[in-house]
C-alpha cells in the first residue's frame, strides 16, 4: 500500500509509517528534505536527493571529469594573467 492517513502531532510531528520506512530504507536520525510545493508537502532523503544530483550532473558533464575541465580551466586562467 502507497497511502496512509495520519495525524499532525501537537509538537508538530508526522510519524512516517514503518512499511514506507522500509521500502525507502530510511533509518532514525537520517536527514531528510521537506520542501513545499503546489500547496503538497514533500519529503525526501538527502541520501536520495544526492544521488538524483549526481545523477544530473553526470549525464550533463557527457563523461567529462569536471574536475579535470576545472584544473583546464584554471591552467589557462594562470597563463593568461
Amino acid at each position: 500500500m502507497n497511502e496512509f492517513r495520519i495525524k499532525l502531532g501537537n509538537d508538530g510531528r508526522v510519524l512516517i509509517p514503518a512499511s514506507f520506512r522500509r521500502q525507502l530504507h530510511l533509518h532514525p536520525g537520517e536527514e531528510l528534505i521537506v520542501k513545499i510545493e503546489d500547496r503538497e508537502l514533500h519529503l525526501s532523503s538527502l541520501k536520495n536527493s544526492l544521488k538524483k544530483a549526481q545523477a544530473i550532473v553526470s549525464r550533463l558533464a557527457k563523461g567529462e571529469s569536471l574536475v579535470e575541465k576545472l584544473k583546464k580551466m584554471r591552467r589557462e586562467e594562470e597563463n593568461d594573467e
